[in-house]
């Protein structure tokens, strides 16, 4: 947690023979009210997909601004890959990353 942001850093790596596609923007963190958080964006990030080769990984950063609570009040956050990694087209089975501060 820095500011009024969560900050999620993480490492995907491809064991597939195949390609994955990342796309940040579709990595969303759900809070234990209920409320779904989209990725922030920035006035100059480009948030193009990362594409990962066979047997690579890749860093992927993302950050969720505060949305009427404070970051430092909310218990656990469940961090869902299910839209964001793809592979031939198809969904990943990522389970979620629970984060705990």
């Amino acid at each position: 947690i820095g500011g009024k942001k969560l900050w999620v850093r993480l490492n995907v790596q491809n064991s597939s023979a195949g390609t994955v596609i990342v796309n940040r923007d579709a990595i969303t963190a759900h809070v234990s009210s209920g409320q779904t958080i989209n990725r922030a964006s920035g006035a100059y990030t480009q948030h193009e997909p990362y594409v990962i080769m066979a047997g690579s990984f890749h860093p992927v950063y993302v950050e969720f601004e505060e949305q009427g609570f404070n970051w430092r009040d909310v218990g656990g956050v469940q961090i869902d890959f299910s839209k964001a990694i793809m592979k031939d087209g198809q969904p990943v089975a990522v389970p979620p990353l629970v984060a705990n501060h």
